[in-house]
């Protein structure tokens, strides 16, 4: 890789290690940033796979017909899709001509060349991304050796941050589940402020309360 692509990796991966703000604008500005430094037009992340499809996470350089046709992909179908099941790299150039399976898609959009990625931490499948050029038909080896070290360093980052994403699922799972019970229960934090109070419980103790917020009720019970 040249200066420039090296100098451009240890930024990205010192944005990555520090892990600052919203997942997905950071991960909107690195992959925004890895297509301009090679010079592709777009890019698309997805999700991992939910039964048999995938979901946009995010994206780069889409018309609003482009965000409606990608928004979901089916596992193991298209480029993405192969990508995503056979958890390899697949780089397709000079696609009017390509004859590799998957590439109906892109070749009927016009596009020149395609590189997409799995996220991998060991064999846990993060999700996928893929860059394409328009015009240009091909990414040369420094191309593709960035996006590798780039997207190896994302999956590194999504791995660490899973615990802490599950863990918030969970207690939004606990928060509702709360605030629809049929019973007088509630969830208060060890300075006995509310987290989530059921209706029943808000009834029963004369209280009010935001039922959509998190950490908004500062009342404590009675």
């Amino acid at each position: 890789m040249g200066n420039a692509q090296l100098v451009l990796l240890a930024d990205i991966s010192r944005a990555l290690i520090l892990g600052d703000g919203d997942e997905a604008e950071l991960l909107t500005k690195v992959f925004g940033d890895v297509a301009r430094a090679v010079g592709a037009e777009m890019y698309v992340n997805y999700q991992p796979p939910e039964g048999e499809s995938m979901r946009v996470n995010t994206w780069g350089g889409l018309t609003a017909d482009e965000r409606t046709l990608l928004a979901t992909m089916r596992y193991g179908e298209l480029l993405c899709g192969r990508v995503a099941a056979s958890r390899q790299r697949l780089v397709v150039e000079d696609i009017a001509n390509s004859v590799v399976p998957g590439t109906e898609a892109v070749k009927a959009a016009g596009y020149g060349a395609y590189a997409g990625f799995p996220l991998l931490a060991g064999d846990r499948l993060l999700g996928t991304v893929a860059f394409i050029k328009r015009a240009r038909t091909e990414f040369s080896g420094d191309e593709v050796q960035l996006v590798q070290a780039v997207c190896d360093q994302v999956a590194a980052m999504l791995e660490r941050l899973r615990p802490t994403r599950q863990l918030g699922e969970s207690e939004e799972r606990l928060r509702l589940f709360i605030e629809h019970a049929p019973a007088a229960v509630a969830m208060l934090d060890r300075d006995l402020c509310y987290l989530a109070a059921s209706r029943r419980w808000l009834r029963d103790y004369h209280l009010t309360g935001d039922l959509t917020g998190r950490g908004t009720t500062r009342s404590s019970p009675r």
